[in-house]
């Protein structure tokens, strides 16, 4: 099991510039799809293509070339797509406490918090990190929520 990077910008919810450093770490093989939220400059750098959405660009990765992405350019924030049977696999070293569900779209969401992270935002009162959007075959995950749509 390869160790994954993973930045988030909680100024995307807040308005602020913060970075959560690598720490934890997810089988690659269970990510089916990976976007990264960043900021134009880097995405015109990366060389890769992407979606201009406001100051921010969201490029669409596999787990190989998210990796190296990180290494070299800032993430605001991440949104993986998983089939939902490897949803516990995914999440076994998050240590999720989920602070509240809802159903929108007849979809199971959950806003949860992770202290693998440090950073956080207010969802219901209570710290949260992570964005969790079941649908029928898989499941969308957004660190620091889902910033790109269901």
């Amino acid at each position: 099991m390869k160790k994954l990077a993973v930045f988030i910008f909680v100024g995307l919810i807040l308005a602020g510039l913060m970075f959560v450093p690598k720490q934890f770490s997810v089988q690659e093989e269970l990510i089916q799809k990976a976007l990264v939220v960043t900021d134009l400059a880097s995405a015109t750098g990366s060389g890769e293509k992407f979606v201009v959405n406001g100051n921010d660009a969201i490029i669409c990765l596999n787990a190989e070339k998210l990796q190296e992405f990180q290494k070299n350019f800032p993430v605001k924030a991440l949104i993986f797509t998983i089939n939902k049977q490897d949803f516990a696999k995914f999440t076994r070293n998050l240590q999720l406490q989920t602070i509240t569900q809802t159903q929108i779209e007849g979809m199971q969401v959950t806003y949860a918090y992770t202290p693998m992270f440090s950073q956080s935002h207010i969802a219901d009162g209570r710290k949260c990190n992570i964005e969790i959007a079941e649908r029928e075959e898989d499941v969308v995950i957004g660190f620091p929520s889902i910033v790109t749509g269901y």
